[in-house]
């Protein structure tokens, strides 16, 4: 199943059932320190070392990453821990997580798990970036 699973950086502007979505003109400034990620298939046991490794990796500079879910298809207990994990990792490192397009199962799950506070996850990808926009202007 692990072959169905697939974590990637993802670049903007994106595709999605909103239309094409991408930084606002006023926000081009902040393009480099917001990273996407995109979920396709399971995150389970059987991924959850290689979604961690690839999402933790980010690089220095970037301030905000947004995990897209709305491709994930299997969200066990084992793929809320390494999600947990993940946002925990960031946070240690100063940066903010976004969590876009769970289900309301997976959410359920999440929040079981305490693996995304709930003010950190939006449905559209429109409202990541605009939560990501937030969080970095906010700080200057």
């Amino acid at each position: 199943m692990s072959r169905y699973s697939v974590v990637r950086r993802q670049h903007l502007p994106a595709d999605t059932r909103e239309g094409r979505v991408d930084l606002p003109a006023e926000a081009e400034h902040l393009r480099e320190r917001i990273a996407v990620y995109r979920i396709d298939g399971a995150l389970f046991y059987g991924d959850a070392r290689r979604f961690a490794a690839e999402v933790e990796s980010v690089e220095d500079g970037v301030d905000v990453v947004i995990i897209r879910c709305h491709r994930m298809s299997i969200y066990d207990a084992s793929g809320g821990e390494a999600m947990g994990e993940v946002v925990r990792s960031l946070r240690r490192r100063g940066i903010q997580v976004v969590v876009q397009g769970m289900t309301a199962a997976q959410v359920r799950t999440s929040s079981l798990l305490d693996a995304v506070p709930p003010h950190r996850q939006v449905r559209e990808l429109s409202q990541a970036l605009a939560m990501a926009v937030d969080d970095l202007t906010v700080e200057a």
